[in-house]
């Protein structure tokens, strides 16, 4: 420091001033809140109270068949409508859903759905059946977010709702693996729901294995939502499950069912026929919903409970800390669970590949019925 300088006055000097006195600074870019000027945001927070968020990042996900892009189809056209869902009350938004898998079918749906749930032709509902590539840096995200709003000016409404389906269509030629690749999906998605101000829900898979349970691909995914829906499909039923959820309840569920309705008649004045969404219950805490779910078992499944049992009293670990997996669980992996079964004769004598469709089979239909849960190579008794 110049000697002789008083250090205030040296302050002084280094403050900032605007280039142009007479016009405002402009507002910096990482503004400082100080503590006095927070205040909690205690409106606008939710699209559907306690289960979906109005903003961010969301995932629906399950596996092949399990009925993710019903629900999905079946809760947005509710959002538009504004009309309660799973007894919660829900904010009205304007939905795009992104209909990258089969779009022809898809209208059907749409059609099925609306007229099922009395849904107004008026409801500010638009659909894209054209695939955006948001895999890349410089893929799609900036081309539909500005023709989106371009086309809802005309339709006079404002998004708040935007549905990807399926994830793995929208980002062809990336590898979902790859933490770069999901990364850059990740950040196209944040975007779109940034510059639109809406809640972007792309619709995803379950790992690739017949038992796998969690989203396929990169943990990158997990790690940047603020909701995650599961669907779950077994012998008991179908049911939609609140793994995650930032700022609200998670580990929630509620039971479902697909109803078979006719849409209309082709050219042979055959019926065309589609499904639609019943939702059976309200959301409750997966430790009530599963037992009261649960069937009664019988036969092979209760004879496999006991296996499991077995080999967990006998040869249990504890399941290394997930997301997915209870705290303090004890469980085994499926190699220790097949030679449990084994030993009580229900895997002995099978050809290798008939084996393994057999224990998946009966880890996939307990784990859907609530008796058993897993996760990656792990299985664990559901108390």
């Amino acid at each position: 420091m110049t000697e002789g300088l008083d250090p205030a006055a040296y302050v002084t000097t280094r403050r900032y001033e605007p280039e142009d006195a007479s016009r405002p600074a402009k507002p910096p870019r990482f503004l400082i809140e100080p503590l006095s000027a927070i205040r909690p945001v205690l409106t606008g927070s939710w699209l559907i109270k306690g289960l979906l968020p109005s903003h961010g990042l969301a995932v629906l996900y399950g596996a092949p068949g399990c009925g993710k892009s019903f629900v999905a189809l079946d809760m947005s056209l509710h959002v538009a409508a504004g009309k309660d869902w799973a007894g919660r009350r829900v904010r009205q938004a304007g939905v795009i859903y992104v209909a990258a898998e089969g779009g022809t079918g898809f209208r059907k749906r749409v059609a099925a759905a609306r007229e099922a749930h009395d849904i107004p032709i008026s409801a500010p509902f638009g659909l894209i059946t054209v695939a955006p590539n948001l895999g890349v840096e410089k893929g799609d995200a900036e081309t539909l977010i500005r023709e989106v709003r371009e086309q809802c000016a005309v339709l006079k409404f404002q998004p708040g709702l935007v549905l990807l389906d399926t994830l793995a269509r929208s980002i062809v030629g990336a590898d979902e693996s790859s933490s770069k690749d999901m990364g850059l999906f990740v950040s196209n998605a944040e975007a779109i729901g940034a510059d639109l101000d809406a809640l972007v829900v792309p619709i995803h898979h379950t790992g690739k294995s017949g038992t796998d349970r969690g989203m396929r691909g990169s943990s990158a995914l997990h790690g940047a939502t603020n909701a995650e829906w599961e669907i779950l499909s077994g012998e008991g039923g179908k049911t939609i499950r609140v793994g995650k959820q930032k700022d609200g309840e998670d580990d929630v569920s509620w039971p479902f069912r697909l109803r078979t309705v006719e849409v209309g008649q082709d050219e042979d004045n055959d019926p065309v026929t589609t499904c639609v969404v019943d939702l059976l219950e309200t959301p409750r805490h997966v430790s009530s919903a599963v037992k009261s779910k649960r069937k009664k078992l019988t036969g092979q499944a209760s004879e496999f409970v006991k296996a499991a049992s077995m080999a967990i009293d006998e040869a249990g670990e504890a399941v290394p800390h997930s997301q997915y997996v209870p705290f303090n669980t004890k469980g085994v992996k499926r190699q220790t669970l097949a030679r449990y079964a084994d030993q009580l004769g229900f895997l002995e004598g099978m050809a290798p590949k008939v084996r393994n469709s057999t224990l998946n089979r009966h880890i996939r239909t307990l784990a859907g019925d609530g008796y058993l849960g897993q996760w990656g190579n792990w299985i664990w008794l559901v108390s």
